[in-house]
């Protein structure tokens, strides 16, 4: 079971880890006149709050549902279906809101690329969210595997203290008595 430490230092890894995704387009949202284009940062919010749906998707539903259950097949099927939805958005998103100036139209790389960088960066979300949640799990299988040896030998601890308690002695001297009842000579 975890502790009530262990959750906060989680949270609180969390919530650093986000605040700096979020707030990693800030330091491109300079206006002209030395402001933050809070228009422009908020329509370039759409990228990290796509990585924070697909890390928490895979987190809390995807890893603990199929995964951590030996459903690899489910999980990665999920997931191919899930990143390239999120892609595919991603790409209309970015289409709609920030069109190429009509200079670099001819010259701008294929659409293809930009939706693989978009996919490739929501696969790295997913096998860090997934390795985030399987560490948790191990350190929690670990936890219990260490308990249970320590309480089977509390157990065989206390089945030798059992054959050692006065019922022992007394059988013993119950034996040395019989014996001496068949051969006292022995």
């Amino acid at each position: 079971m975890k502790s009530t430490k262990h959750y906060s230092l989680e949270l609180l890894i969390h919530i650093i880890g986000w605040g700096i995704a979020f707030a990693f387009p800030l330091s491109f949202m300079q206006s002209t006149n030395g402001g933050i284009d809070w228009e422009d940062f908020l329509k370039h919010l759409v990228t990290p709050i796509m990585m924070c749906i697909t890390f928490y998707a895979n987190y809390l539903i995807f890893v603990p549902r199929t995964l951590c259950k030996g459903k690899n097949n489910a999980f990665i099927f999920y997931n191919l279906l899930f990143i390239l939805f999120m892609a595919i958005g991603m790409r209309i998103w970015n289409n709609l809101n920030f069109p190429p100036p009509p200079e670099l139209i001819n010259h701008r790389p294929p659409e293809w690329i930009f939706f693989m960088r978009d996919a490739g960066g929501l696969v790295f979300i997913v096998a860090l969210s997934a390795a985030i949640k399987m560490s948790g799990q191990f350190k929690a299988v670990e936890a219990a595997r260490r308990e249970a040896e320590r309480e089977k030998a509390e157990a065989e601890l206390r089945n030798l203290r059992n054959q050692l308690n006065p019922h022992f002695l007394l059988n013993t001297l119950n034996n040395i008595y019989a014996l001496i009842t068949f051969d006292v000579n022995k």
